[in-house]
């Protein structure tokens, strides 16, 4: 069964309670509801840590740096996405590094 889907950012103004979309893509390999569970899960406790405020100022600027003119046609909030989306892809290479460790070697064969 494939697991492919859209999957779609939101930020979630709480002061005003407005939600824009702000990032859309499409992965293979993932898109369970578990998996965005797991996801939301990931960002909350991130905020929680940081006090409430993700530090997107630097992704920010190096937007506005490559992209011009451009960066006024992001999305609402598109640095804020990228920035968990960015957070998402560190989570998945940290959990295949660690189970990495416990793949079994494969001998290497010399012949003579």
């Amino acid at each position: 069964m494939s697991t492919r889907a859209w999957y779609d950012y939101y930020i979630i103004d709480p002061g005003s309670g407005t939600m824009t979309l702000a990032m859309r893509f499409y992965k293979w390999g993932d898109g369970t509801p578990e998996n965005a569970l797991a996801e939301y899960r990931l960002f909350r406790e991130r905020l929680q840590q940081l006090g409430g405020q993700l530090p997107v100022e630097w992704l920010d600027r190096l937007l506005r740096d490559q992209l011009g003119d451009l960066h006024a046609t992001l999305p609402p909030q598109f640095a804020t996405a990228a920035f968990l989306f960015l957070l998402q892809r560190a989570s998945d290479e940290e959990q295949r590094q660690f189970w990495h460790r416990y793949k079994p070697l494969i001998p290497t064969i010399v012949s003579s």
